[in-house]
Protein backbone atom coordinates (compact mmCIF):
# COMPACT_ATOMS: atom_id res chain seq x y z
CA UNK A 1 0.00 0.00 0.00
CA UNK A 2 2.99 2.29 0.82
CA UNK A 3 4.41 1.43 -2.49
CA UNK A 4 1.22 2.25 -4.56
CA UNK A 5 0.90 5.82 -2.64
CA UNK A 6 4.55 6.72 -2.60
CA UNK A 7 3.80 6.10 -7.22
CA UNK A 8 0.53 7.78 -6.75
CA UNK A 9 2.68 11.03 -5.31
CA UNK A 10 4.07 11.83 -8.72
CA UNK A 11 1.08 12.33 -10.25
CA UNK A 12 -0.27 14.38 -7.56
CA UNK A 13 2.04 16.53 -8.09
CA UNK A 14 1.42 17.16 -11.81
CA UNK A 15 -2.00 17.04 -11.10
CA UNK A 16 -1.64 20.16 -8.86
CA UNK A 17 1.26 21.91 -11.05
CA UNK A 18 -1.48 22.26 -13.80
CA UNK A 19 -4.19 23.41 -11.93
CA UNK A 20 -2.12 26.44 -11.00
CA UNK A 21 -0.32 26.63 -14.63
CA UNK A 22 -3.41 26.15 -16.25
CA UNK A 23 -5.27 28.76 -14.57
CA UNK A 24 -2.43 31.26 -15.07
CA UNK A 25 -1.93 30.43 -18.36
CA UNK A 26 -5.70 30.55 -19.32
CA UNK A 27 -6.00 34.06 -17.91
CA UNK A 28 -3.21 35.24 -19.74
CA UNK A 29 -4.01 34.16 -23.53
CA UNK A 30 -8.23 34.96 -23.12
CA UNK A 31 -6.93 38.15 -21.63
CA UNK A 32 -5.01 38.96 -24.87
CA UNK A 33 -1.53 37.07 -24.32
CA UNK A 34 -1.32 36.22 -28.12
CA UNK A 35 0.86 33.60 -29.37
CA UNK A 36 3.07 33.21 -26.87
CA UNK A 37 0.28 31.94 -24.42
CA UNK A 38 -0.86 29.60 -26.60
CA UNK A 39 2.59 28.10 -26.76
CA UNK A 40 2.32 27.65 -23.29
CA UNK A 41 -0.73 25.52 -23.33
CA UNK A 42 1.40 23.19 -25.71
CA UNK A 43 3.96 23.11 -23.36
CA UNK A 44 1.33 22.41 -20.77
CA UNK A 45 0.08 19.41 -22.26
CA UNK A 46 3.37 18.35 -23.25
CA UNK A 47 4.06 18.25 -19.37
CA UNK A 48 0.81 16.48 -18.64
CA UNK A 49 1.93 13.77 -21.14
CA UNK A 50 5.09 13.34 -19.11
CA UNK A 51 3.36 13.38 -15.85
CA UNK A 52 1.03 10.69 -16.50
CA UNK A 53 -2.12 12.91 -16.66
CA UNK A 54 -4.65 11.75 -19.16
CA UNK A 55 -6.59 13.85 -21.84
CA UNK A 56 -10.13 13.66 -19.94
CA UNK A 57 -8.27 15.15 -16.86
CA UNK A 58 -6.85 17.69 -18.87
CA UNK A 59 -10.70 18.46 -20.26
CA UNK A 60 -11.74 18.63 -16.66
CA UNK A 61 -9.07 20.73 -16.03
CA UNK A 62 -9.73 23.62 -18.56
CA UNK A 63 -12.94 23.86 -17.80
CA UNK A 64 -13.13 24.19 -13.58
CA UNK A 65 -10.12 27.20 -14.86
CA UNK A 66 -12.37 28.15 -17.35
CA UNK A 67 -15.07 28.60 -14.50
CA UNK A 68 -12.91 30.12 -12.32
CA UNK A 69 -11.64 32.88 -14.78
CA UNK A 70 -15.45 33.60 -16.59
CA UNK A 71 -16.22 35.93 -14.36
CA UNK A 72 -13.51 38.05 -14.52
CA UNK A 73 -13.93 38.21 -19.01
CA UNK A 74 -15.97 39.65 -21.18
CA UNK A 75 -18.09 36.88 -22.96
CA UNK A 76 -16.47 37.37 -26.70
CA UNK A 77 -13.19 36.33 -25.13
CA UNK A 78 -14.81 32.59 -23.99
CA UNK A 79 -15.02 31.35 -27.49
CA UNK A 80 -11.46 31.38 -27.69
CA UNK A 81 -10.45 29.00 -24.73
CA UNK A 82 -11.59 26.07 -27.15
CA UNK A 83 -8.38 27.21 -28.99
CA UNK A 84 -6.35 27.33 -25.65
CA UNK A 85 -7.79 23.77 -24.97
CA UNK A 86 -6.60 22.66 -28.58
CA UNK A 87 -3.45 23.71 -28.14
CA UNK A 88 -3.20 22.03 -24.62
CA UNK A 89 -4.29 18.49 -26.05
CA UNK A 90 -2.59 18.86 -29.51
CA UNK A 91 0.39 16.54 -27.53
CA UNK A 92 -2.06 13.74 -26.75
CA UNK A 93 -3.00 13.63 -30.42
CA UNK A 94 0.45 13.70 -31.48
CA UNK A 95 1.36 10.95 -28.89
CA UNK A 96 -1.80 8.88 -30.49
CA UNK A 97 -0.45 9.77 -34.01
CA UNK A 98 2.97 8.59 -33.12
CA UNK A 99 2.05 5.62 -31.08
CA UNK A 100 -0.16 4.12 -34.27
CA UNK A 101 2.31 4.92 -36.25
CA UNK A 102 5.00 2.99 -34.50
CA UNK A 103 2.07 -0.10 -33.97
CA UNK A 104 1.66 -0.34 -37.40
CA UNK A 105 5.20 -0.07 -38.27
CA UNK A 106 5.79 -3.12 -35.84
CA UNK A 107 2.91 -4.96 -37.30
CA UNK A 108 4.58 -4.67 -40.79
CA UNK A 109 8.00 -6.11 -38.92
CA UNK A 110 6.36 -8.71 -37.71
CA UNK A 111 4.78 -9.79 -40.77
CA UNK A 112 8.19 -9.37 -42.42
CA UNK A 113 9.74 -11.47 -39.76
CA UNK A 114 7.48 -14.72 -39.88
CA UNK A 115 8.01 -14.59 -43.32
CA UNK A 116 11.42 -14.70 -42.66
CA UNK A 117 11.00 -17.62 -39.86
CA UNK A 118 8.92 -19.78 -42.45
CA UNK A 119 11.54 -19.18 -45.17
CA UNK A 120 14.04 -20.40 -42.88
CA UNK A 121 11.83 -23.09 -41.58
CA UNK A 122 11.79 -24.05 -45.02
CA UNK A 123 15.36 -24.36 -46.03
CA UNK A 124 16.20 -26.11 -42.91
CA UNK A 125 13.88 -28.89 -44.04
CA UNK A 126 15.49 -28.67 -47.17
CA UNK A 127 19.20 -28.53 -45.91
CA UNK A 128 17.89 -31.24 -43.58
CA UNK A 129 16.40 -33.13 -46.81
CA UNK A 130 19.49 -32.56 -48.80
CA UNK A 131 21.58 -33.94 -45.85
CA UNK A 132 20.06 -36.81 -45.00
CA UNK A 133 20.03 -37.24 -49.06
CA UNK A 134 23.87 -36.88 -49.18
CA UNK A 135 24.30 -38.81 -46.25
CA UNK A 136 22.14 -42.01 -47.67
CA UNK A 137 24.06 -41.44 -50.98
CA UNK A 138 27.72 -41.95 -49.49
CA UNK A 139 26.94 -44.71 -47.57
CA UNK A 140 25.42 -46.52 -50.32
CA UNK A 141 28.69 -45.40 -52.34
CA UNK A 142 30.85 -46.05 -49.99
CA UNK A 143 29.26 -49.92 -49.98
CA UNK A 144 29.63 -50.25 -53.37
CA UNK A 145 33.02 -49.34 -53.25
CA UNK A 146 33.45 -51.59 -50.58
CA UNK A 147 31.79 -54.74 -52.48
CA UNK A 148 33.34 -53.77 -55.80
CA UNK A 149 37.04 -53.72 -54.09
CA UNK A 150 36.51 -56.79 -52.63
CA UNK A 151 34.71 -58.42 -55.84
CA UNK A 152 37.55 -57.31 -58.32
CA UNK A 153 39.99 -58.95 -55.66
CA UNK A 154 39.89 -62.46 -57.05
CA UNK A 155 40.10 -62.04 -60.68
CA UNK A 156 42.86 -59.80 -60.26
CA UNK A 157 44.87 -62.60 -57.91
CA UNK A 158 43.84 -65.13 -61.19
CA UNK A 159 45.07 -63.12 -63.68
CA UNK A 160 48.21 -62.27 -61.64
CA UNK A 161 48.90 -65.58 -61.07
CA UNK A 162 48.08 -67.21 -64.27
CA UNK A 163 50.77 -64.27 -65.54
CA UNK A 164 53.26 -65.22 -62.91
CA UNK A 165 52.61 -68.99 -63.76
CA UNK A 166 53.15 -67.90 -67.81
CA UNK A 167 56.23 -66.21 -66.94
CA UNK A 168 57.77 -68.75 -64.87
CA UNK A 169 56.52 -72.08 -66.39
CA UNK A 170 57.22 -71.00 -70.17
CA UNK A 171 60.07 -68.63 -69.70
CA UNK A 172 62.59 -70.71 -71.84
CA UNK A 173 59.34 -70.56 -74.57
CA UNK A 174 58.73 -66.71 -74.37
CA UNK A 175 60.52 -64.64 -76.35
CA UNK A 176 61.50 -60.85 -74.93
CA UNK A 177 58.65 -59.10 -76.42
CA UNK A 178 56.32 -61.79 -74.33
CA UNK A 179 57.89 -61.67 -70.95
CA UNK A 180 58.27 -58.24 -71.24
CA UNK A 181 54.14 -58.33 -71.72
CA UNK A 182 53.82 -60.40 -69.07
CA UNK A 183 55.96 -58.40 -66.72
CA UNK A 184 53.36 -55.06 -67.95
CA UNK A 185 50.53 -57.45 -66.76
CA UNK A 186 51.86 -57.74 -63.29
CA UNK A 187 52.85 -54.57 -63.51
CA UNK A 188 49.20 -53.22 -64.23
CA UNK A 189 47.80 -55.75 -62.06
CA UNK A 190 49.63 -54.55 -59.07
CA UNK A 191 48.96 -50.76 -59.53
CA UNK A 192 45.28 -52.14 -59.69
CA UNK A 193 45.59 -53.96 -56.64
CA UNK A 194 46.66 -50.51 -55.05
CA UNK A 195 43.58 -48.66 -56.89
CA UNK A 196 41.65 -51.01 -54.83
CA UNK A 197 42.97 -50.53 -51.64
CA UNK A 198 42.82 -47.06 -52.30
CA UNK A 199 39.42 -47.34 -52.38
CA UNK A 200 39.06 -49.52 -49.33
CA UNK A 201 41.00 -47.00 -47.77
CA UNK A 202 38.32 -44.14 -48.81
CA UNK A 203 35.68 -45.85 -47.76
CA UNK A 204 36.73 -46.88 -44.19
CA UNK A 205 37.74 -43.27 -43.64
CA UNK A 206 34.07 -42.53 -43.84
CA UNK A 207 32.59 -45.44 -42.16
CA UNK A 208 34.67 -45.56 -38.95
CA UNK A 209 33.28 -43.10 -36.01
CA UNK A 210 35.29 -40.20 -34.82
CA UNK A 211 36.73 -40.64 -31.88
CA UNK A 212 38.12 -36.94 -31.22
CA UNK A 213 40.57 -35.49 -29.09
CA UNK A 214 43.48 -33.12 -28.04
CA UNK A 215 46.48 -33.94 -30.45
CA UNK A 216 49.64 -32.52 -30.72
CA UNK A 217 49.96 -32.17 -34.34
CA UNK A 218 53.62 -30.58 -34.57
CA UNK A 219 54.77 -33.93 -32.59
CA UNK A 220 52.78 -36.13 -35.13
CA UNK A 221 54.34 -34.69 -38.03
CA UNK A 222 57.97 -34.85 -36.73
CA UNK A 223 56.87 -38.47 -35.70
CA UNK A 224 55.60 -39.29 -39.28
CA UNK A 225 58.43 -36.92 -40.96
CA UNK A 226 61.20 -39.19 -39.60
CA UNK A 227 59.57 -42.45 -40.39
CA UNK A 228 60.08 -40.82 -44.01
CA UNK A 229 63.86 -39.92 -43.59
CA UNK A 230 64.36 -43.33 -42.21
CA UNK A 231 63.18 -44.99 -45.17
CA UNK A 232 65.19 -42.63 -47.57
CA UNK A 233 67.99 -42.25 -45.41
CA UNK A 234 69.86 -40.21 -48.23
CA UNK A 235 67.66 -37.70 -49.14
CA UNK A 236 68.53 -34.12 -47.60
CA UNK A 237 64.89 -32.26 -46.54
CA UNK A 238 64.88 -29.29 -44.05
CA UNK A 239 61.76 -29.98 -42.30
CA UNK A 240 60.40 -26.74 -40.90
CA UNK A 241 57.75 -27.48 -38.10
CA UNK A 242 55.74 -24.91 -35.84
CA UNK A 243 56.38 -26.45 -32.55
CA UNK A 244 52.93 -26.95 -30.14
CA UNK A 245 50.35 -27.08 -32.90
CA UNK A 246 47.25 -28.85 -31.23
CA UNK A 247 43.77 -29.87 -32.65
CA UNK A 248 40.76 -31.90 -31.91
CA UNK A 249 40.81 -34.45 -33.88
CA UNK A 250 40.41 -38.56 -34.49
CA UNK A 251 44.00 -39.04 -33.78
CA UNK A 252 43.69 -42.20 -36.43
CA UNK A 253 42.80 -40.31 -39.08
CA UNK A 254 45.19 -37.20 -38.19
CA UNK A 255 47.98 -39.70 -39.17
CA UNK A 256 46.83 -40.58 -42.07
CA UNK A 257 46.29 -37.23 -42.85
CA UNK A 258 49.78 -36.30 -42.15
CA UNK A 259 50.90 -39.56 -43.62
CA UNK A 260 49.55 -38.46 -47.01
CA UNK A 261 50.44 -34.53 -46.54
CA UNK A 262 53.89 -35.34 -45.85
CA UNK A 263 54.14 -38.32 -48.13
CA UNK A 264 53.05 -36.25 -51.07
CA UNK A 265 55.85 -33.36 -50.16
CA UNK A 266 58.45 -35.89 -49.83
CA UNK A 267 57.60 -36.81 -52.86
CA UNK A 268 56.95 -33.98 -54.91
CA UNK A 269 60.58 -32.95 -53.54
CA UNK A 270 62.30 -36.22 -54.59
CA UNK A 271 63.68 -33.99 -58.09
CA UNK A 272 64.91 -30.40 -56.29
CA UNK A 273 68.50 -30.02 -54.70
CA UNK A 274 67.40 -28.33 -51.90
CA UNK A 275 64.17 -29.69 -50.75
CA UNK A 276 62.10 -28.08 -47.90
CA UNK A 277 59.04 -28.87 -46.42
CA UNK A 278 57.32 -26.89 -43.30
CA UNK A 279 54.15 -27.69 -41.29
CA UNK A 280 52.62 -24.20 -39.49
CA UNK A 281 49.67 -22.33 -39.06
CA UNK A 282 47.95 -18.78 -40.16
CA UNK A 283 45.05 -16.80 -40.29
CA UNK A 284 42.66 -16.93 -42.92
CA UNK A 285 39.23 -15.08 -42.64
CA UNK A 286 39.55 -15.19 -38.95
CA UNK A 287 40.17 -18.87 -39.11
CA UNK A 288 42.57 -20.96 -37.82
CA UNK A 289 43.77 -22.63 -39.97
CA UNK A 290 47.01 -25.32 -40.82
CA UNK A 291 49.34 -25.33 -44.09
CA UNK A 292 51.81 -27.94 -45.26
CA UNK A 293 53.80 -26.27 -47.89
CA UNK A 294 57.11 -27.66 -50.39
CA UNK A 295 59.16 -26.13 -52.69
CA UNK A 296 58.68 -29.71 -55.16
CA UNK A 297 56.83 -29.86 -58.38
CA UNK A 298 54.39 -27.58 -57.16
CA UNK A 299 51.08 -27.17 -59.87
CA UNK A 300 48.58 -25.54 -62.29
CA UNK A 301 46.37 -23.64 -60.67
CA UNK A 302 44.23 -24.04 -63.61
CA UNK A 303 43.96 -27.80 -62.93
CA UNK A 304 43.75 -27.33 -59.00
CA UNK A 305 40.07 -28.46 -59.12
CA UNK A 306 41.02 -31.67 -59.94
CA UNK A 307 43.65 -32.53 -57.08
CA UNK A 308 41.20 -33.58 -54.26
CA UNK A 309 39.44 -35.96 -56.51
CA UNK A 310 40.15 -39.61 -56.07
CA UNK A 311 42.57 -40.86 -58.97
CA UNK A 312 43.19 -37.92 -60.61
CA UNK A 313 46.80 -36.66 -60.91
CA UNK A 314 48.27 -34.11 -62.55
CA UNK A 315 51.77 -36.01 -63.37
CA UNK A 316 52.38 -38.89 -65.04
CA UNK A 317 53.16 -42.52 -63.03
CA UNK A 318 56.65 -42.43 -64.73
CA UNK A 319 57.18 -38.41 -63.47
CA UNK A 320 55.92 -39.43 -59.36
CA UNK A 321 54.32 -42.58 -58.42
CA UNK A 322 50.94 -43.27 -56.51
CA UNK A 323 47.80 -43.80 -57.29
CA UNK A 324 46.02 -40.69 -57.40
CA UNK A 325 44.17 -41.03 -53.87
CA UNK A 326 46.10 -39.74 -51.17
CA UNK A 327 44.75 -35.84 -51.26
CA UNK A 328 41.58 -37.37 -51.48
CA UNK A 329 42.07 -39.00 -48.64
CA UNK A 330 42.85 -35.88 -47.05
CA UNK A 331 39.98 -34.16 -48.00
CA UNK A 332 37.75 -36.45 -46.50
CA UNK A 333 39.47 -36.71 -43.66
CA UNK A 334 39.21 -32.36 -43.44
CA UNK A 335 35.42 -32.73 -44.19
CA UNK A 336 34.78 -35.09 -41.74
CA UNK A 337 36.07 -32.43 -39.11
CA UNK A 338 33.82 -29.67 -39.92
CA UNK A 339 36.59 -28.15 -42.10
CA UNK A 340 37.69 -27.28 -45.88
CA UNK A 341 41.03 -27.81 -47.57
CA UNK A 342 42.37 -26.10 -50.53
CA UNK A 343 45.60 -25.65 -52.38
CA UNK A 344 47.89 -22.82 -53.66
CA UNK A 345 50.87 -23.20 -55.59
CA UNK A 346 52.40 -22.87 -58.95
CA UNK A 347 54.29 -25.14 -61.74
CA UNK A 348 58.18 -25.64 -60.56
CA UNK A 349 57.36 -23.40 -57.37
CA UNK A 350 55.64 -25.53 -55.16
CA UNK A 351 52.51 -26.01 -53.85
CA UNK A 352 50.86 -25.18 -49.70
CA UNK A 353 47.58 -27.00 -48.40
CA UNK A 354 45.46 -24.88 -46.36
CA UNK A 355 43.33 -27.20 -44.31
CA UNK A 356 41.37 -26.34 -41.31
CA UNK A 357 39.97 -29.12 -38.83
CA UNK A 358 36.48 -27.64 -37.53
CA UNK A 359 33.80 -25.50 -38.30
CA UNK A 360 34.76 -21.99 -38.60
CA UNK A 361 32.64 -21.35 -35.77
CA UNK A 362 34.78 -23.18 -33.33
CA UNK A 363 37.99 -22.45 -35.23
CA UNK A 364 40.51 -20.66 -32.69
CA UNK A 365 42.90 -18.18 -34.00
CA UNK A 366 46.37 -18.43 -32.65
CA UNK A 367 49.67 -16.42 -32.90
CA UNK A 368 51.82 -18.71 -35.51
CA UNK A 369 55.37 -19.62 -33.75
CA UNK A 370 58.95 -19.01 -35.25
CA UNK A 371 59.54 -22.42 -37.68
CA UNK A 372 61.97 -24.54 -35.99
CA UNK A 373 64.14 -25.77 -39.05
CA UNK A 374 65.74 -29.09 -38.52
Amino acid sequence: MASLTKAARPLEFARDHLVAEYDVALRAFLGGGGEAALCRAYDLGRDAVAGGVGVVEIVLLHHAALARVSPFLPNERHAQAAAFLAESVAPFEMTHRGFQEATARLGQLNITLQARNKALQESARSLRGANDAAELANRELEAFSYTVSHDLRAPLRAVKGFARWLLDTYKGRVDAQGQDWLGEILANADRMGDLIDGLLSLARITQDDLKPERVDLSALVREVAGRLVAAAPRRRVKLGVVDHLYAQVDPRLARSLFENLLGNAWKFTSKVSAALVEFGQTEKDGVQTFFVRDNGAGIDMAFAGKLFRPFQRLHTVEEFPGTGIGLATVQRIVVRHGGRIWAEGAVDRGITIFFTLSPPELARVVPPAPLGIS
